[in-house]
């Protein structure tokens, strides 16, 4: 049975040294998303969630409520249902949390 995946910022990241040389100046954290935001999926992007960020983790999102934990191999995470995933952007990545619940979709 479908299970909705659980989605949490856990970390916003500068990439100082990178942003310094390559981004616009004054080119900061993410301005979309922070640390604590959470989310829930059902297999479709939640409203509010960056895009670019959805683009990176809805692999893992879609596994995750399909209990398909194939990309679990035991030398990743600490525990099974869960993905630690971010954004592609190179001057300002966003960490998330992927957990799958126990809530019906």
């Amino acid at each position: 049975m479908k299970k909705k995946c659980r989605i949490e910022v856990i970390k916003c990241l500068c990439n100082e040294d990178v942003a310094k040389e390559y981004g616009k100046k004054g080119i900061n954290y993410c301005g979309i998303q922070k640390v604590g935001d959470v989310f829930y999926s059902d297999g479709t992007k939640p409203d509010k969630l960056c895009g670019d960020a959805w683009t990176c983790m809805v692999w893992y999102v879609s596994k995750l409520v399909e209990n398909d934990v194939s990309f679990y191999n035991g030398d990743w995470v600490n525990k099974e249902n869960m993905a630690i995933v971010s954004c592609n952007d190179g001057l300002n990545p966003v960490v998330y949390k992927l957990e799958r619940t126990n809530e019906d979709c």
